[in-house]
Parts: C-alpha cells; structure tokens; sequence
C-alpha cells in the first residue's frame, strides 16, 4: 500500500508535509529596523516633532498633576467610605434588634 501511495504522489508531482514549519529568517529584518531607529532617535526630544493626534497628551504625566485636588478626592472617598461602613453597621444593629425583639416575643408568648 505505501508504495502505491508513493507512485501515486510521484506521478502527480504531491511534496510530502514537512512536520515543522520553516521560515525566513528574521536577522535581516531586525537590522534594518534597528538601523532606522538610530537615524529617527525616537526617545530624543526634537523641537517640532511631533505627532497631530498627541498633541494634547503631555510627555510628563505629573506635569498637571494637582496634589491638592488629590487629596480632596482622596478625603472625599474616605468620607464616603466610611459613610457606607457605619450605615451598614446601623442596619446590622437594626436587623439584630428586631430578631432579639422577635425571639423575646417568642418566649414571652409560651
């Protein structure tokens, strides 16, 4: 049987699958980005270079930073936070009173 597959593949010109795919090289590809990258300096400031759709994002993402305004919002969040905290724990209490009025009521009915 293999022999007949084989004649068969002969005569109608079929490779055999290689089991591991083979590519290019990508050494040369590699150089000639490289190459590009030290003559366009990316990383370098240059006056005047500069991309249209970043030309309101700074460089520098502390440069507007505002620590007042972030403490606000910091004592803000803590405000609310703790806001939340203690109204969850009045309604605890709450929920435990009304079953200790309800288990009293209980045992004052027998």
């Amino acid at each position: 049987m293999k022999k007949i597959v084989e004649s068969f593949e002969q005569q109608v010109n079929i490779h055999r699958r290689s089991s591991v795919h083979s590519h290019r090289s990508a050494v040369n590809d590699e150089k000639i980005i490289l190459g590009d990258l030290r003559e366009l300096r990316p990383f370098k400031k240059v006056i005047g270079r500069d991309f249209e759709s970043f030309q309101g994002i700074s460089a520098d993402p502390t440069k507007k930073f505002n620590a007042d305004k972030f403490q606000t919002y910091c004592y803000i969040i803590l405000f609310f936070t703790t806001m939340i905290v203690m109204t969850m724990k009045m309604c605890l209490m709450a929920l435990m009173m009304m079953v200790c009025l309800k288990m009293f009521k209980n045992v004052g009915d027998n």
